[in-house]
């Protein structure tokens, strides 16, 4: 094999070459490309878009080259982070050499909310109990049979169809979003 093979198995051919397969978990949404120039640089780049609100949320580490936007997505909140990795050299036409830097992004739901969804769900049944039984011998002095016999049934099942929903709808939500915020940084960085 020779180097021209193996520098272009190592840069992408085009400036922004993305591997982001179609059937990936939208739940972590994973997508690399390289851009043009160093780690600094792009990272100055995002900073100045974030503060003219292109890219809101968006926080930056600038020592571990990193940067992350957070809260988008729907029931539950998502949070992308990025790292810019060290730069890549090639030689371009003109026999002077070109920084390139490869940036990995990757896409998560955050844990806190459905913890706290599921809490709720668990712990609103038992209330739930004594509530309906409390209101149906208020009003209805002959109704003497246990509560709970017909309204556990009646409402737990539904819980775990409740949380699947929500977490799907989470991560379709966290991946269209995802992809629109992705495509504002490649447009941020000079890299339609």
């Amino acid at each position: 094999m020779s180097s021209e093979q193996t520098s272009q198995q190592d840069v992408p051919s085009e400036l922004c070459a993305a591997k982001s397969p179609v059937d990936a978990d939208p739940a972590c949404l994973s997508v690399e490309f390289v851009v043009a120039g160093n780690s600094k640089n792009i990272i100055e780049t995002l900073d100045r878009a974030a503060r003219k609100g292109n890219l809101p949320g968006l926080r930056i580490d600038r020592v571990a080259g990193t940067f992350s936007l957070t809260d988008y997505g729907k029931p539950f909140e998502s949070i992308m982070q990025g790292r810019v990795i060290d730069e890549i050299q090639s030689e371009s036409d003109g026999g002077s050499k070109k920084v390139r830097s490869m940036i990995r992004i990757k896409s998560r739901i955050k844990p806190t909310m459905p913890v706290i969804f599921v809490a709720i769900l668990i712990f609103s049944v038992w209330p739930g109990v004594l509530l309906t039984d409390s209101m149906l011998k208020l009003y209805f002095s002959w109704y003497t049979i246990p509560t709970w016999w017909w309204y556990i049934p009646l409402t737990v099942p539904f819980c775990p169809i409740a949380w699947r929903k929500a977490w799907r709808q989470s991560q379709s939500s966290a991946a269209a979003e995802g992809r629109d915020l992705i495509e504002k940084i490649r447009i941020v960085l000079g890299n339609e």
